[in-house]
């Protein structure tokens, strides 16, 4: 699976920097502004390395990703199509 162009390993694991950028395209700052919340309210993975900089596992990224992209999938399939304005 690929994210902003770039592959993520399953088997690494990824730092602040990395993760920003390689799951969001954004930069560490706005990640750690948003962490927390990303975290309760998303279901984004929890750091496996807390100790000094916290990494993230390269498989618990990929799949909260692929559960993205399947909710989104599914509201877009859900949602009701829109009213085209009826010519008169």
């Amino acid at each position: 699976m690929y994210t902003k162009g770039r592959p993520i390993d399953p088997t690494a694991t990824y730092g602040i920097r990395e993760t920003a950028s390689l799951v969001f395209g954004t930069s560490s700052e706005w990640f750690y502004k948003n962490r927390y919340m990303l975290e309760d309210e998303h279901g984004f993975p929890r750091p496996v390395k807390t100790v000094g900089h916290a990494r993230y596992s390269g498989h618990q990224l990929l799949a909260w990703i692929e559960k993205q992209e399947t909710a989104n999938a599914e509201i877009l399939a859900n949602r009701p199509r829109p009213r085209r304005p009826r010519k008169k």
